[in-house]
């Protein structure tokens, strides 16, 4: 997986970075992860989404949530809320 997004979650959960070149080595060398799936569909059973779970997002949200109020600290607002 090669992230794209603003904030990566689902690439840091599989790789542990976001780093692009670490997604495309995982992917050259045949790496794999079992993680979980789900696909919505619609009435007629045509799928409309995938969705990939992953333990960390709590955890993600608090930290985001948290640092909004600490905006004044600048980028070092988010290793605070994280700790």
């Amino acid at each position: 997986m090669i992230g794209a997004g603003s904030t990566n979650a689902c690439v840091y959960t599989i790789h542990g970075t976001d780093d692009p070149v670490t997604g495309i080595i995982h992917i050259v060398l045949g790496g794999s992860l079992s993680v979980d799936v789900a696909a919505v569909q619609n009435h007629t059973g045509e799928i409309i989404k995938f969705i990939v779970g992953q333990m960390s997002y709590g955890y993600l949200a608090d930290i985001m949530l948290q640092s909004e109020e600490l905006r004044w600290m600048g980028p070092r607002r988010y290793d605070y809320a994280g700790l």
